[in-house]
């Protein structure tokens, strides 16, 4: 499927993470996931993660696709390897389907957690469905996706997860190039930039 990073699931209670580098500690996600099968005997479990320092420590926005093809949400960390929910459940008024494709949004700013998600074909909630707040992780590390199907899962294995539309919505990062118009001005490390948009050319 062009345009789609593919999980392939090919055993039950064993996630498969895909990390890159956070532009900071402090994220705001997006990215849509379908899978390619209804939950049969246990749910399907697709996360987006942020902190993520190694495989047993990291925050989790986490959807689960249900044997009743309930979609739920949850927000979650994982300490020292040890799983634990943050907030209650929330259950969306959505369907999974096979194929189905929903967004998710994660946002993670100093102890607080924010949450939400929705079909690919419905706008924006704009409204966050779960905020909590938590201390155990703090550091820059690194943002990505976690996918594993429930140790009840009977699906006929392979179980594929697509994920696509992957974006750090804030805060981005960028290459400055100084001095290309042969003005020089000092300029400290880690002092803040402030860029004009629209940018102003001179005539």
């Amino acid at each position: 499927m062009a345009g789609y990073g593919l999980v392939s699931l090919t055993s039950v209670n064993v996630a498969r993470g895909t990390t890159l580098d956070s532009p900071g500690a402090n994220a705001d996600l997006m990215a849509t996931v379908a899978t390619d099968k209804l939950a049969v005997g246990g749910s399907h479990f697709c996360s987006l993660v942020a902190r993520w320092t190694d495989a047993n420590n990291m925050y989790l926005a986490r959807v689960e696709f249900t044997t009743t093809q309930t979609v739920l949400l949850t927000l979650r960390k994982r300490v020292a390897g040890t799983d634990t929910s943050l907030t209650s459940t929330y259950t969306t008024p959505y369907t999974h389907a096979a194929g189905r494709r929903f967004w998710i949004r994660f946002e993670v700013s100093g102890t607080t957690l924010r949450a939400r998600v929705w079909p690919d074909t419905h706008p924006d909630p704009g409204a966050w469905q779960l905020t909590v707040t938590d201390t155990d992780l703090s550091a820059d590390a690194e943002i990505g996706t976690r996918t594993s199907l429930s140790s009840a899962n009977t699906n006929t294995l392979p179980v594929t997860a697509s994920w696509s539309d992957f974006q750090v919505v804030s805060p981005q990062r960028m290459t400055v190039t100084r001095s290309t118009n042969g003005i020089v001005k000092s300029h400290a490390s880690g002092v803040s930039v402030s860029l004009a948009q629209p940018a102003i050319a001179a005539l």
